[in-house]
């Protein structure tokens, strides 16, 4: 009799934490997939446009130092600016896919781009 009695407590008690998730509304996996593909797309969309406006900020303020010394220092330096700007420009144009790709490669643009500069300028940070 206590088995019996058991297995029957036991089922009651598997179908009461079974019902409740049955009867909650549950999105289909595609529209689970669309609405988290969508959630990190607008995350992304958001951190993307925050990192380029920084980075187009920092470009202008390369340019106005650049012709604010009212000289070309150089090969090695126009060929550093040269870079950083396609980087800046693939940074605007990069999907999700290729975003840490485009980053890292501007970044380093932007670095390679101090260093020739504090070469040249040691006293200029």
């Amino acid at each position: 009799m206590k088995p019996i009695l058991i297995s029957c407590l036991s089922a009651g008690l598997v179908l009461a934490s079974v019902l409740p998730a049955a009867a909650a509304p549950r999105l289909s996996p595609p529209e689970d997939a669309a609405y988290l593909r969508l959630a990190a797309e607008g995350d992304f969309s958001a951190k993307k446009d925050e990192y380029v406006r920084d980075a187009n900020r920092e470009m202008e303020e390369w340019n106005d130092k650049l012709h604010r010394k009212g000289e070309h220092a150089g090969k090695d330096i126009d060929q550093a600016w040269s870079k950083t700007k396609r980087a800046a420009q693939q940074l605007q144009t990069a999907s999700a896919d290729h975003w840490d790709r485009a980053k890292h490669g501007f970044e380093n643009a932007m670095q390679g781009l101090r260093d020739r500069w504090h070469k040249i300028h040691p006293e200029d940070e």
